[in-house]
Parts: C-alpha cells; structure tokens; sequence
C-alpha cells in the first residue's frame, strides 16, 4: 500500500457559488484556532480572547460575514466574497455602522 493523499471532493461540501458557507467554515476555523487570523490581521490581541459573530445586522443598509470580537471591542469586520466584489465603500460603510469598532484598527486587509 502506498502513501498517496487522496483528493478530498470539498466541492460538495463548499460550492464555489455558496458564500454562506464559506462564511460558516471561516468562522467555524476562527473559533476552533483563532491564533491565526489574530497573527495574519496583527490584532495583537490575546487569541482566546476573540467571539466570533455571523451575519450581524448593524443597521438596515449593513450585515457583513463576520464579526471579531475581543475585550468588549470589535476587532475585525470580515466579508466573504467569492464571485463577486466588493460595494463601493462596502467595508467603510461596515466599519461607521459598528458601534464597538476600535477607530485606531481602521484598516483593510484584502
């Protein structure tokens, strides 16, 4: 018997069309080792100290993917896209409408 990986059919599981769940894997991921993204966004937060939120409407206009949460802040706002891009001032509209956004992590990471 050889030691060949085997291709994992993921597209079943995860449709390229399929943001929800994308967006649901992501934060399963976050929550279950959330010392990556904490290193890969430079929070500089201690990584067990993050909540991951979904789909949390912020107002009427607003509801991004995911929400990172630390310490009574907002430590990221995070929007899946797959096909398709971005609104015009899309993750600025996200960042105004969330009330515990750090002002001084006012960054975008693409």
């Amino acid at each position: 018997m050889t030691d060949q990986l085997v291709p994992i059919a993921i597209h079943h599981a995860l449709p390229l069309n399929s943001e929800n769940r994308w967006s649901d894997v992501l934060a399963v991921l976050i929550e279950t080792d959330p010392g990556p993204i904490c290193e890969l966004l430079d929070l500089g937060i201690e990584p067990s100290a993050v909540a991951v939120k979904r789909e949390v409407s912020l107002d009427k206009a607003n509801r991004p993917d995911l929400i990172l949460h630390a310490n009574g802040s907002t430590v990221a706002v995070i929007e899946v896209k797959l096909l398709s891009g971005l609104g015009v001032k899309q993750l600025d509209r996200y960042l105004e409408a969330e009330p515990n956004a750090d002002p001084a992590r006012r960054t975008h990471h693409r």
